[in-house]
């Protein structure tokens, strides 16, 4: 069982080890759901309350005794379409704030795989010509699923790409409407980077990973330039 799935749908991990115990043992009361998972009493009470409140856990009171079940796995998904539904019901008022005059040059650091993912929903969303340079191996090893949806939207959205790869490279990503060449090593790019709409991506794929993500249509501009630069050196 991947529990990173319960985790990522809003389950912490005490509320997980619980929940499972119940998917596995059916109506059990307090006592073996300590046992089976090693939780004390004590914190388990609170625990089955806020199980209960997701609608993922109901009881029965035999012989004045609490037997707690889970509700079917399926209330998983309902669980979950709620607290998207409520995401999406503030979405208008975040656009709204969003629209607000802000300072022409915008920049916003991203952290690890999520944020890093982020980016790339962006370029898929903003459907401009993407140029990139560099770390095209890194981006595959380290996210190999997201990779690969990436590249098929890209295709699905028909989105233009440029893409340097670093002399030497061996990767699969290559795309409907894209075009690749490959730069020698003996020039120092200093970081990978995107360059879409008017947005430049910086990235650091080496651990801990982050991304910086620059809005300023001068700046953009500024890297196009050097990319074209680089592009005109690679074969």
């Amino acid at each position: 069982m991947n529990k990173e799935i319960l985790k990522e749908a809003g389950l912490n991990m005490q509320e997980i080890e619980v929940y499972l115990a119940l998917v596995k043992y059916g109506s059990i009361a307090v006592s073996k759901i300590s046992q089976i998972t090693g939780l004390h009493r004590s914190n388990l009470y609170d625990t089955l309350e806020k199980l209960h409140n997701k609608g993922l856990v109901s009881y029965v009171i035999k012989s004045n005794i609490k037997y707690y079940q889970s509700t079917k796995p399926s209330r998983l998904i309902s669980y979950f379409e709620e607290r998207l539904n409520n995401v999406k019901s503030i979405i208008p008022e975040l656009e709204d704030m969003s629209n607000l005059p802000k300072e022409e040059t915008v920049v916003e650091l991203f952290k690890g795989k999520e944020g890093i993912k982020s980016i790339f929903k962006d370029i898929l969303d903003d459907g401009k010509e993407n140029r990139v340079c560099g770390a095209a191996e890194k981006f595959e090893e380290l996210l190999p699923i997201f990779s690969k949806q990436y590249l098929r939207q890209i295709n699905e959205k028909k989105i233009v790409e440029k893409i340097i790869f670093e002399e030497g490279t061996k990767v699969d990503i290559k795309t409907n409407k894209g075009e690749y060449k490959f730069l020698s090593n003996e020039y120092d790019v200093p970081t990978s980077f995107n360059v879409y709409g008017d947005k430049v991506a910086l990235f650091i794929w080496n651990q801990p990973m982050f991304a910086i993500l620059i809005k300023s249509p001068e700046i953009a501009e500024t890297y196009k330039k050097y990319f074209e630069f680089l592009w005109g050196l690679s074969k």
